[in-house]
């Protein structure tokens, strides 16, 4: 289901930039519209899930960079009590995942520690 709206969202950034290019303004006026309609005003993606579920396949196709990804989950404790509940359980259903990577399994640990 991810690649569906990350298909949606490459669709979604195209056909901004394309507005902005024949309006002749910046590219990235309609792309932060386009974000924020898509994210907090609709709820149609949900970026904590779809990070998750991405580190997850990523985890199977190159375990550096599915390392690498998960630096901002570092410092979830930060975050408001939604957020940082939300990037925890992320963190949680990574670490309970069977086949996870050394690279990722040390930045998980570190993250929930």
């Amino acid at each position: 289901m991810s690649a569906i709206y990350i298909a949606g969202i490459a669709l979604c950034s195209v056909l901004a930039q394309w507005v902005a290019w024949a309006f002749r303004v910046p590219a990235i006026l309609f792309l932060l519209l386009t974000g924020l309609l898509l994210g907090p005003f609709s709820g149609v993606l949900d970026p904590d899930a779809l990070l998750g579920d991405l580190l997850i396949k990523l985890n199977a196709i190159n375990p550096q960079n599915a390392s690498r990804m998960l630096t901002p989950f570092m410092s979830w404790k930060r975050f408001d009590t939604t957020r940082a509940q939300a990037m925890k359980a992320q963190l949680q259903r990574l670490a309970n995942l069977e086949g996870l990577s050394a690279d990722l399994f040390e930045k998980v640990e570190k993250a929930l520690n």
